[in-house]
């Protein structure tokens, strides 16, 4: 039986180094690191210690502040 295997084909809508905000908590400012597989990984502007947190697409948006 053939594996099917699905291909990302819709680009991610924030690129590396995009400013970001929690829907949760506008007032962490996050910066994206990297996006793979439908995950962003981004990290707090200012504190190095919280770097790497995972976010879905729906649970960020952009200049909100």
């Amino acid at each position: 039986m053939k594996r099917l295997e699905v291909a990302e084909t819709i680009p991610p809508l924030y690129r590396p180094g995009t400013v970001v905000y929690a829907k949760e908590n506008h007032a962490i400012e996050l910066v994206v690191i990297h996006y793979a597989k439908g995950i962003y990984y981004c990290a707090v502007v200012g504190d190095a210690q919280y770097n790497n947190l995972p976010f879905l697409e729906c649970q960020l948006v952009q200049g909100i502040k």
